[in-house]
């Protein structure tokens, strides 16, 4: 676990150092006053970390790493997910989202869905759940972003059982 822990740092750093030198200009779908709705712009790569279950008393802790692909339609974008807990939980998925700001203030809501495997972790009813999520974030100079992001994941019922999850997240994310 610690080699392939170190490898995976070394692949982040390498991918943010080859990419430093690359600016994609962000193309503006729509903008009123300081409000802006983006269109197509940089490709995002989205590391987070924080609590797999807000509204539970355990102690779970979460993994996530997200490709935003800045290639949009109108301005709705695909995203590309995985989410890991520490009791062995895994969610992968798909999003469509949408990237919209006051000024230095960016505001992300998605919505989509993946497969789950519980792991250890809570049963969520199913392998099919969907996901949406509200991220929130400060866009820095780099066009780097560090935020926080809430989700929501549950089957909406299409199982006997629906628990559902909340993750919360502390993020950066890298413009590629």
């Amino acid at each position: 676990m610690r080699l392939a822990t170190s490898l995976f740092t070394v692949l982040i750093f390498c991918l943010w150092f080859a990419t430093c030198a690359f600016a994609v200009e962000e193309e503006t779908y729509y903008q009123s006053g300081s409000f802006s709705l983006a269109g197509d712009g940089a490709s995002y790569l989205q590391v987070a970390a924080g609590t797999y279950d807000l509204d539970e008393n355990e102690d779970g802790v979460a993994g996530q790493i997200e490709w935003r692909f800045g290639k949009k339609y109108l301005f709705i974008g695909p995203a590309l997910g995985l989410l890991m807990n520490t009791d062995g939980g895994v969610y992968l998925y798909g999003q469509l989202y949408a990237d919209m700001g006051f000024g230095n203030l960016r505001i992300v809501p998605a919505f989509g869905f993946g497969a789950h495997d519980e792991g250890s972790s809570e049963d969520l009813g199913g392998t099919f759940q969907f996901i949406s999520s509200l991220s929130i974030a400060y866009q820095m100079t780099n066009q780097g972003r560090i935020g926080i992001r809430y989700e929501h994941i549950s089957n909406a019922d299409i199982y006997d059982d629906n628990p559902g999850t909340d993750p919360l997240l502390l993020f950066y994310e890298h413009p590629f």
